[in-house]
């Protein structure tokens, strides 16, 4: 007994020195946040760009820290590291109205102007997907894991008529959360998005630069990437036209 309390004891320890350290690093990046924030407010862009993107570089991540910095980079007149940090935190809070207002709003200032959706038919037919985190369709599934055998237990050992209904609805329930959280896994593994960060950006009809150019994209363009290969992405956009591109820094943001 008194070896498992002294095990215990050094549990307790180990897990205090990692809610405090945990807590620690979170106060310190909401002291960033905040000093990013006020050089918002001083008008002083690129202090704030850097500041947030320190956050980011620290390991804590959010989504209205996405929108801060998509913010930044706007007003900074950076329009594609704008909207690629606006689609990032639309990813994490996508029912939050004024992440979606200054995307589109920033999609309206290039020169191509691509709508961000990409069609799919999941998608069409599954409409609150996208508007549902992944994390979310988790704890869902979770919650209704905990609700579902109880009630299944009870079934078993009473079919009568309200039991059998209450067994329905909580299976059916399941099932549907659990289609939704596939078709989420598959959204975001086929919406990689990727943002055009150069002045101009060929896409070529195959990879190579010796290759025919289909077309030319502009800083701001959303794109979805479809593969990658030796240094190459092969993207898609809203029309559903596809082409390859080159993925050197500087030029796509992902």
């Amino acid at each position: 007994m008194r070896g498992w309390n002294g095990a215990l004891l050094i549990m307790i320890c180990l897990l205090a020195g990692v809610l405090w350290a945990g807590s620690a690093s979170a106060q310190d990046a909401l002291s960033k946040i905040e000093q990013g924030n006020q050089q918002m407010q001083e008008q002083r862009y690129k202090d704030a760009i850097q500041t947030y993107e320190s956050v980011l570089e620290s390991g804590f991540e959010n989504g209205y820290l996405y929108y801060n910095l998509g913010n930044a980079y706007f007003r900074n007149g950076e329009t594609g590291r704008a909207i690629l940090n606006y689609l990032k935190a639309r990813e994490r809070v996508p029912r939050e109205e004024k992440v979606e207002a200054n995307l589109l709003f920033a999609i309206q200032q290039t020169e191509d102007k691509l709508d961000w959706h990409i069609p799919d038919l999941i998608t069409t037919l599954l409409f609150w997907v996208r508007d549902i985190t992944l994390r979310e369709h988790i704890w869902a599934l979770l919650g209704l894991n905990l609700v579902f055998w109880p009630v299944a237990a009870l079934y078993a050992a009473r079919r009568a008529p309200g039991t059998r209904l209450a067994h329905s609805i909580v299976l059916g329930a399941l099932g549907l959360v659990l289609l939704s959280t596939v078709a989420r896994v598959w959204h975001d593994v086929q919406h990689r998005w990727a943002v055009v960060l150069a002045e101009s950006l060929p896409v070529y009809a195959e990879r190579g630069e010796e290759n025919p150019v289909l077309f030319r994209l502009h800083e701001g363009a959303v794109l979805v990437i479809r593969e990658e290969k030796d240094g190459w992405y092969l993207v898609m956009l809203a029309d559903e036209s596809t082409g390859w591109v080159r993925s050197p820094s500087g030029q796509v943001g992902t």
